[in-house]
């Protein structure tokens, strides 16, 4: 299956996106290029990212790099719906040299990390 691509406009003023989600797959599976950071609070499901199918659980964190296909699927229990928060941004939107920087030089690894997928 092929993804599809999502276009993300951050709102006007912002330089990232920053939104609560249900991981209810709203998008289906897809890719984007800018780097997207999900913290799940609350509930179950399925992540899909790349190859890898596993289950979602609650206080994950999941770093995903530029352009990594991936999907959501969190599952509706009795006592709560599933929920996240979702951080996307693009490697400039703290200024074009930023992760240049030395004393950043860890982050550029970690982001350079993510390219599959980071869980934590």
């Amino acid at each position: 299956m092929t993804p599809n691509f999502v276009k993300i406009i951050p709102p006007p003023a912002s330089s990232f996106i920053y939104k609560e989600d249900s991981l209810q797959n709203a998008t289906g599976w897809h890719f984007h290029p800018e780097i997207e950071l999900l913290w799940v609070i609350r509930g179950t499901g399925t992540r899909f990212i790349g190859d890898s199918i596993e289950p979602i659980r609650a206080q994950e964190v999941v770093l995903l790099g530029e352009n990594l296909p991936h999907s959501w699927q969190g599952e509706q229990t009795d006592d709560a719906k599933p929920l996240a928060v979702v951080i996307q941004f693009t490697r400039s939107f703290l200024g074009r040299d930023f992760f240049q920087r030395p004393a950043f030089a860890h982050l550029t690894t970690l982001l350079n990390g993510a390219a599959q997928g980071l869980l934590f």
